[in-house]
């Protein structure tokens, strides 16, 4: 029996107004274990419909809970991606068709409305929190947030980007701070970890649920032949009569595909680049322009992979060899 029919009725009608006939396989694969309460990693390419993976079954079993406050926490490591995740669930509709309120928490959130949420009774709080590592840790240390009451019904943290978290630092914290959430709940958190990429998937989810006591799972779905068409374009830096004409041609390019990449061979190359699409292009047809090189801080350039891994809008990204490794990852 397909998952299709097993999601509670305001799901399938979700989805029957969005015209989805059929699930991917990941979505499909994940329904079981995250539904019976197992600590999970999916993992599939970027656009691979990992998100409503792991939010369908979540969605479909906590719908019903009569609790007011946070029912699940799902915690990215870049505030633009919290942004974007925060404006498909709205676009989409997906956590409304449950009745569901998604509330965004960080550094960039005004704090009036973070307080207000705050003192706000508890059968009106949000279900669905939105956060880094850094701003969960804010909460559970803020004398203003009832924990016990603003937590009460928690029984997922969704990690996007596993891949970034684990082994370091940031990752180490996201632990840390997960596991005081489970001594003042007194209960065993479930985990679902979503990664496009990863090379050591049960390692990862064991050291990402420590210490969980519940099963775990990995869900890697078979590879699916994308459907893309790669357009390559060659120029040659040393001649100065290619240079400009290369230049619009970019241009051009970028604003009639989704999504492009120009390599070029030193960091002084791509920020010229990128100052020649501003001249070529005064009035900001673009949607997103990033650079991406060495020099550009670590975020800035997770910023950009991020921005370009997800475009909806025409998106360039000017790089040099620091970019080569990631688009591997597609």
């Amino acid at each position: 029996m397909s998952v299709f029919r097993l999601l509670c009725s305001p799901l399938q009608e979700w989805l029957k107004n969005r015209r989805w006939t059929s699930l991917r396989p990941i979505q499909e694969l994940a329904y079981a274990p995250i539904t019976a309460g197992k600590n999970v990693l999916l993992f599939a390419p970027t656009a691979g419909g990992k998100t409503e993976a792991a939010m369908l079954p979540l969605l479909s079993r906590l719908h019903s809970s009569q609790q007011a406050g946070i029912k699940i926490v799902y915690v990215a490591p870049l505030r633009a991606l919290l942004n974007n995740i925060e404006s498909r669930f709205l676009d989409s509709k997906l956590c409304e068709a449950v009745y569901f309120q998604v509330f965004k928490w960080h550094g960039d959130v005004d704090r009036s409305k973070k307080l207000a949420v705050t003192r706000q009774q508890s059968e009106k709080l949000p279900d669905i929190l939105l956060t880094t590592p850094e701003s969960l840790d804010v909460i559970l240390c803020s004398p203003y947030v009832d924990k016990r009451a603003f937590f009460a019904p928690l029984e997922v943290v969704v990690i996007d980007e596993t891949h970034y978290f684990a082994g370091s630092d940031r990752g180490g914290q996201l632990v840390s701070v997960v596991n005081r959430l489970e001594r003042g709940l007194k209960r065993d958190l479930q985990r679902v970890c979503l990664s496009a990429t990863i090379g050591n998937p049960e390692p990862v989810l064991a050291w990402m649920s420590a210490p969980s006591k519940r099963e775990q799972a990995v869900v890697h779905p078979p590879a699916e032949k994308p459907q893309r068409q790669a357009e390559l374009n060659y120029y040659d830096p040393d001649d100065a009569d290619t240079h400009a004409a290369m230049t619009e041609s970019v241009v051009q390019t970028s604003l009639r595909v989704r999504k492009s990449i120009v390599f070029e061979p030193s960091r002084k190359a791509a920020e010229q680049r990128s100052k020649d699409f501003r001249n070529t292009d005064p009035q900001g047809r673009y949607s997103v322009l990033h650079v991406h090189h060495s020099s550009v801080d670590k975020a800035l350039r997770a910023e950009a992979e991020i921005d370009l891994a997800e475009a909806k809008k025409a998106t360039t990204v000017i790089a040099t060899c620091t970019l080569a490794a990631w688009t591997g990852c597609w």
